[in-house]
């Protein structure tokens, strides 16, 4: 059997590789996988970045940094790419008169390689101090876990920054809670110092969680089943006396017209942890 392995290849892409391609070791391996998967590993691109402090008759401290096809999804800027304050010393800041200033892409790159970064002294020292809240969502409201205070240097987000790089969105997630976001604002756009709010708000959203609803004729096994539903709720949702029938449960829901009504089998305690570990709520039909 001939597989084209690079039908599908594009530049800047190694040469396709078939995925545990191992376990393939005769011909009925192959025709037994029913689906074979290739894939295209992103090739590695060495370029040069000189760093200079103070201006560029300097003796620079080179580094070679790999970039790849990969790293430009999303429209990076040239700090997403490189560690351009990687040999700042203090009192100076990444200086966006004299290093490099050209297009952020793989091709721009690599051609314009070696890459310039140069540190100029800071005349006037700039910081900023934000309040950031993080907040648990209740039943009804959100409630403040605690309150933090962090500071940032503009000599640190010369260039652009992003909230997510600055505030911890994690920092005090609660379990059965989705990531932290930020309240009002943008995680990932990029915004100059100046655009800075003095308080920001991390909310922690409760995740959905779904339990399995089927059901049966007459017996409870693969043979008898006869259609399946799902029920979904929130660890918040059990702070009031809950039943199942508050999350949509429907007993009649594949009642059979010669069967009388679904009869609920399920009689554990409805509760967040039980109905979590429950592998389904079974319901049963009678002829």
């Amino acid at each position: 059997m001939n597989l084209d392995l690079n039908k599908y290849h594009t530049t800047p892409y190694n040469d396709g590789a078939l995925y545990n391609q191992d376990i393939y070791q005769t011909y009925d391996d192959v025709l037994n996988a029913g689906v074979l998967q290739v894939y295209y590993t992103a090739i590695d691109y060495p370029i040069t970045v000189n760093y200079y402090v103070g201006d560029l008759t300097a003796t620079p401290v080179s580094e070679t940094v790999n970039i790849n096809a990969l790293m430009f999804f999303g429209n990076p800027i040239l700090s997403d790419i490189i560690p351009i304050l990687a040999h700042r010393p203090e009192g100076y800041q990444f200086s966006e008169n004299f290093s490099y200033n050209g297009e952020v892409s793989l091709d721009a790159l690599t051609q314009a390689s070696p890459i310039t970064v140069v540190y100029e002294e800071i005349e006037v020292m700039r910081s900023k101090t934000i309040i950031v809240r993080y907040k648990q969502e209740l039943s009804s409201a959100y409630s403040t876990i605690t309150t933090n205070l962090i500071t940032v240097n503009e000599a640190d987000v010369i260039g652009g920054v992003r909230l997510k790089d600055v505030i911890a969105l994690d920092a005090y997630r609660p379990e059965y809670y989705d990531s932290g976001i930020i309240d009002g604002a943008s995680s990932t756009a990029l915004m100059t110092f100046d655009a800075l709010g003095s308080s920001y708000d991390v909310l922690y959203v409760a995740k959905s969680y779904t339990t399995p609803v089927r059901y049966y004729i007459d017996e409870i096994d693969d043979l008898h089943w006869i259609g399946s539903a799902s029920i979904a709720y929130r660890v918040i949702d059990f702070e009031t006396t809950t039943t199942l029938f508050d999350f949509g449960l429907n007993l009649n829901a594949y009642k059979p017209s010669y069967a009388g009504d679904g009869v609920l089998q399920y009689t554990g305690p409805v509760n967040f942890s039980s109905l979590l570990d429950a592998q389904s709520i079974d319901v049963l039909y009678l002829t």
